[in-house]
């Protein structure tokens, strides 16, 4: 609280002698609870009212306006010629203080005694309002309970002493939070992509070399001994697409389909597992693990197929169709346009079912699929 007193003054228009006293009971509350509140009211005719007026609105702490139609109107300059000259002079006043400080407002303050209404407070002074409207202001002089009511009041009066409702606390001290170093934390995630891969590369590769240094299986179920022998030669010299001829044949053969030169799916589920076992170990061997029916069924797998023999979905097919090279720019290619190579993508041969049997890329997806459960059955 300030030593010296906190100086008020109320500016506000004659409505009636309601408005009057309303306003010389609210004057005589501020001055019982220590505020040096002064009106027009509390003063005999001075030797000049412009200039006494003039001295309140610049020796005040604050000035509260209470609002009304009336009020504003001369405010704004809009009243008859003659009327409300005081009023009038005092906002032409307080206008001007706004002027010389810029439009901060720390001394000017609207107060309601009816329900507020926001469109007639003064333009320059539109921060908080403060609404008496609630209180019996007539009584509010006798009223030792004005204070601690939750109101307008109290809220002026908390404003005017500079009373603040709720106190902060004692200010703590910073603490300290992690900080992500995006940049870090991608690169790290680069590199930890890079390790899996070469991880994921050498395990291929000793896969790849365990089946090198074994000597070929060459043995088919039905036919005995090196049976696989011209698909291991035609393999050694990197001739593709005649492996792929001799893969299809020798299929055919093992399920005395080669007349019909076509193999269905219950075929292949009767594949036996010593004869795929021994075609695609030669096929991954000599394409140093580029191709082979297991490697399709990797990435078949990796495409998000299950191998449950339900259909997949055109969208895992054509994801499918896209990274062994069967597709290209959204187009499914025809067999001549396949030029098998070791820079190839991975998983393009064998395509014996376009090869040998004629078929369309439907039906050659669907020996993917079911080559891919074969080889779960045989363990490969």
């Amino acid at each position: 609280m300030a030593e010296e007193p906190i100086k008020v003054f109320i500016s506000y228009s004659w409505d009636s002698k309601e408005h009057k006293d309303k306003v010389y009971h609210l004057a005589q509350a501020l001055r019982d609870d220590g505020i040096d509140c002064t009106i027009d009211q509390f003063v005999q005719s001075p030797d000049n009212w412009d200039r006494w007026m003039l001295d309140q609105i610049d020796e005040s702490d604050f000035v509260l306006i209470v609002c009304t139609e009336r009020y504003y109107r001369r405010y704004r300059g809009k009243e008859e010629v003659n009327k409300g000259l005081g009023v009038t002079w005092e906002s032409t006043l307080i206008i001007g203080r706004l002027h010389d400080s810029q439009g901060r407002n720390p001394k000017f303050y609207p107060i309601f005694f009816d329900t507020p209404n926001l469109s007639i407070i003064p333009d320059g002074i539109r921060t908080s309002y403060f609404d008496l409207s609630g209180y019996d202001l007539f009584n509010l002089d006798n009223n030792e309970q004005r204070l601690k009511e939750g109101g307008g009041y109290q809220d002026l009066y908390r404003l005017l002493t500079d009373q603040p409702s709720a106190i902060p606390r004692k200010l703590g001290s910073l603490k300290k939070l992690e900080t992500v170093d995006r940049e870090t934390e991608q690169q790290e995630a680069k590199a930890a992509e890079q390790q899996r891969l070469l991880a994921q590369q050498r395990q291929e590769g000793e896969t790849v070399d365990r089946e090198t240094k074994a000597d070929d299986d060459l043995t088919s179920d039905r036919f005995g001994a090196n049976y696989y022998a011209k698909l291991r030669d035609l393999l050694k010299d990197q001739d593709w697409k005649a492996a792929d001829q001799a893969t299809a044949d020798r299929m055919l053969r093992v399920m005395d389909r080669f007349k019909e030169s076509w193999l269905d799916v219950e075929h292949i589920q009767k594949f036996p597992c010593q004869d795929l076992r021994a075609i695609d170990q030669l096929w991954v061997k000599y394409s140093q693990g580029k191709f082979g029916f297991s490697v399709q069924k990797k990435i078949y797998v990796e495409c998000g197929a299950k191998l449950d023999g339900n259909y997949p979905g055109d969208k895992i097919w054509e994801k499918f169709g896209d990274r062994v090279g069967w597709r290209k720019n959204g187009k499914w290619l025809g067999y001549s346009e396949l030029h098998p190579s070791l820079s190839s993508p991975q998983g393009i041969f064998p395509a014996m079912a376009v090869c040998s049997f004629g078929w369309g890329w439907v039906l050659v997806l669907g020996l993917v699929s079911s080559l891919s459960r074969r080889l779960v059955d045989c363990n490969r």
